[in-house]
């Protein structure tokens, strides 16, 4: 049976950890390229430390447990930001410099444009997969970016996520542009980002 969900803007202190553990799960191997912790509780610690929660939507079932996340950039605002001073805090100055400098290009190549704004994160729990719950998290960002007076919203996916590619397309997300990145991203298991956005004047 479809279970019964809800879209809630913003995440709270309580549920800051979930988010972190549902994060880390969808975007292990990512991580472990990038971020290199030295054990999952680091990692964990790190992501829950680099939320913002308020620019974030999660969903949740009857009982308030957390089935799935987004999260946004906007005009220098993320939902994540893994900050120098952060990673230095966890693997020291030179250890933090390698990470913050490939999270920093991150950034930058994938900066918002102006009246736009980025999915940093979209996860959903393993076993609420394939529930429309993915599909309800874009439309709820989308629909909140046109309230904000937004014109479009981008995101990137990794060549090798079909799954998510489709849910993309289907949600009405469009390919701009093609970024091969080779060995830079070999290890984190992929090789090229496709840049996808959707105009919200085509939406009614």
């Amino acid at each position: 049976m479809t279970p019964t969900f809800r879209i809630v803007r913003g995440i709270p202190p309580e549920l800051v950890d979930a988010t972190a553990e549902l994060l880390y799960e969808a975007f292990e191997q990512k991580i472990a390229h990038e971020l290199r912790p030295d054990t999952p509780e680091q990692a964990l610690r790190l992501i829950a430390r680099s939320l913002d929660p308020t620019l974030g939507w999660m969903a949740v079932d009857e009982s308030g447990s957390l089935l799935g996340v987004a999260g946004v950039a906007w005009r220098g605002r993320h939902f994540s930001l893994m900050t120098y001073r952060l990673l230095a805090e966890e693997f020291g100055a030179i250890g933090a410099l390698r990470r913050w400098l490939l999270a920093t290009l991150e950034r930058v190549v994938s900066r918002p444009r102006r009246h736009q704004w980025r999915i940093e994160a979209l996860a959903v729990g393993a076993q609420a997969r394939g529930k429309g719950i993915g599909t309800a998290l874009l439309n709820a960002v989308i629909e909140d970016a046109r309230q904000a007076g937004m014109r479009s919203v981008g995101l990137e996916v990794v060549d090798v996520n079909d799954r998510a590619l489709q849910l993309y397309e289907r949600v009405g997300f469009r390919s701009v542009a093609n970024l091969r990145t080779g060995w830079l991203t070999a290890g984190g298991g992929y090789r090229a980002v496709r840049f996808m956005r959707i105009e919200l004047d085509e939406r009614h």
